[in-house]
């Protein structure tokens, strides 16, 4: 299969991305036929400064006029591959690039898959594998319909044997009609992320029964009293009750604490997945029915504020 790699963004971001690229080539693309490298960034780049896999015959270099503005991307990628028509594209693990690859294939009616581990080929199709259920699984999919645009997933290390001199070059003119005098400026804000619900002893897990984001200050308290960490179920952060980060279950965290107090949660099975690891598992909700409670080691059928309320008013006794 014909193989472009897709590097994105600008000269610091794209050594990055070769770096990782360079290790899934090493480890995943030996079937390919024919390997190119395209390179779409607002700066002038040097492919000297690149270090490029020994497998990559050549560089398809397009110029867009801001690193910003993701259309221009497209715009570029989909004009370059008017003229070579690779079967798979690969991209890199960043969130623009993985973006990319989403919209990439759909704008040329292929397929996409993110977060990728190993690809090889299968008849016409491509079978890949990636981590599922926050990493805890791996699946492995058949993809069916070319363009394959993948996006790596991060880690990989592997040190590649390089090409000895930098590829033949061919620049793209592109002309792009499009405006980007919409954007105005740019910055980038890094946000710390909390780290502590995995690994707690305590966790305050919380679901929409709590009843609005109005309610969350007081079980923030009651977390802080116990000395844990509050989590929630996909209700409460799809309403943006709490931050994505604190996502219990099949698609966010698996936990296994000493104590998982689930206050207000239904017990969905995609949820309570991820608190089944759990030591001791207090459940308190005012639906006797709930589901939940077949799994709690302590069910508490009450309304959850006065659960809460005279917790926090022995706790401060104490």
């Amino acid at each position: 299969m014909k193989t472009a790699i897709v590097f994105s963004g600008s000269l610091q971001s794209i050594i990055r991305q070769a770096a990782e690229l360079n290790g899934y080539i090493s480890r995943n693309l030996s079937y390919t036929e024919e390997m190119e490298a395209w390179i779409v960034s607002a700066q002038e780049i040097d492919v000297k400064t690149i270090g490029f896999s020994h497998q990559i015959t050549c560089v398809k270099l397009a110029r867009v006029r801001t690193n910003h503005v993701a259309e221009e991307y497209l715009e570029a990628i989909t004009k370059i591959y008017e003229c070579t028509k690779p079967q798979i594209l690969v991209f890199g693990s960043d969130w623009f690039a993985s973006s990319l690859a989403v919209r990439t294939a759909y704008r040329l009616k292929g397929a996409s898959c993110i977060g990728v581990k190993s690809s090889q080929d299968d008849d016409g199709c491509l079978l890949v594998e990636k981590a599922v259920y926050s990493n805890h699984l791996t699946a492995k999919l058949r993809i069916r319909s070319s363009p394959f645009c993948l996006s790596i997933a991060k880690g990989f290390k592997e040190k590649p044997e390089l090409a000895a001199e930098p590829p033949e070059v061919e620049r793209f003119a592109l002309g792009s009609s499009l405006r980007t005098d919409w954007l105005l400026g740019y910055r980038c804000e890094q946000t710390e992320t909390p780290e502590g619900l995995t690994t707690a002893k305590i966790v305050i897990a919380v679901g929409k029964g709590v009843g609005s984001k109005e309610q969350i200050p007081l079980l923030e308290e009651l977390t802080k009293h116990l000395g844990g960490e509050l989590g929630a179920s996909r209700p409460v952060v799809m309403n943006a009750w709490l931050g994505m980060d604190r996502l219990i279950g099949a698609s966010g965290s698996i936990l296994s604490p000493e104590v998982c107090i689930v206050i207000g949660a239904s017990g969905a099975a995609a949820f309570t997945v991820g608190i089944e690891k759990s030591k001791l598992i207090v459940a308190v909700n005012h639906d006797e029915k709930a589901p939940i409670f077949k799994m709690a080691d302590v069910a508490i059928c009450v309304d959850y504020q006065e659960f809460v309320d005279e917790l926090i008013k022995r706790l401060h006794a104490e």
